[in-house]
């Protein structure tokens, strides 16, 4: 899920039964279609978050 905090508002989820790094990737990757890339952006620290795979996309 992305959440934009400067308006408390969800613009990103999907959902899925291994929450891998390209499930990740493809919901971030979407997000940024529709939204356009942020200027900040903070994750958990998961392993997902920080394969080059979702990173690669930032």
């Amino acid at each position: 899920m992305f959440f934009r905090w400067k308006d408390r508002k969800i613009i990103g989820w999907d959902v899925s039964d291994t929450m891998n790094a390209e499930c990740c990737r493809d919901v971030l990757v979407d997000t940024i279609q529709r939204h356009g890339k942020p200027e900040t952006f903070n994750t958990d620290q998961w392993s997902q978050f920080t394969s080059e795979v979702f990173v690669r996309v930032l």
